[in-house]
């Protein structure tokens, strides 16, 4: 007889791979046979290279994901809430602001020059003061902290806005990612990974570009 789940004094569980080490994650079990297998439902994602990563905006795909979906609930074939009625402006800002925030932070290192950048386009996008500008950037975080992908961000866009009101969104990551004067190899995947999230061509996403470079 043997015990499996039980918790550290400092609240980890005990056999769970990814507490002991960031980079591994504890499989899913068909059966338990031992003290240092445990069954953890989650979804654990890993970047272009297979490497386990936290960093929403790095994961390409999922190295596990055996959450336990409601019953009769088929995620492959589950269609989208046609029901935009609860839908707000202020939904669809926080999920602009999330890709904002995301390419910014995408490189591990927030600045405060990115800051201000998108304090100045929430400003002049909406008309925002100082105070409601920081807010949405604060609750933007908040979102993106309980989201396991960018694709609700996305899909809410998409629902709600123009192909022209799209590319003005990644002419404003663009100007973002470029506040520094370069580009790195996180914020490159990044914008194409946001190419694709929302429905756009490779050309738009180029012409964007461009566009902000010679600004």
């Amino acid at each position: 007889m043997f015990e499996s789940g039980a918790a550290n004094p400092d609240g980890s569980i005990v056999g769970n791979d990814n507490d002991a080490d960031p980079t591994t994650y504890e499989p899913h079990y068909a059966e338990i046979t031992s003290a240092d297998q445990v069954q953890i439902y989650e979804a654990m994602m890993q970047d272009t290279e297979g490497v386990v990563t936290t960093v929403l905006l790095r994961g390409a795909g999922y190295a596990k994901d055996n959450r336990l979906l409601p019953h009769g609930f088929d995620k492959a074939s589950a269609e989208v809430s046609k029901d935009t009625n609860q839908t707000t402006e202020h939904d669809i800002r926080v999920a602009t602001c999330a890709l904002f925030v995301e390419i910014a932070r995408i490189d591990e290192e927030f600045t405060d020059a990115e800051m201000e950048t998108i304090l100045s386009i929430l400003k002049e996008k909406y008309g925002l003061s100082q105070e409601h500008a920081d807010a949405l950037i604060a609750e933007a975080e908040k979102e993106l902290e309980k989201s396991v992908d960018l694709w609700q961000f996305a899909n809410l866009i998409n629902q709600n806005y123009s192909n022209e009101e799209k590319i003005e969104i990644i002419e404003t990551l663009w100007r973002i990612v470029y506040v520094d004067g370069k580009m790195d190899e996180h914020e490159h995947y990044l914008m194409g990974k946001l190419q694709n999230l929302l429905r756009l061509d490779h050309s738009q996403l180029i012409n964007a570009k461009l566009k902000i470079l010679k600004s």
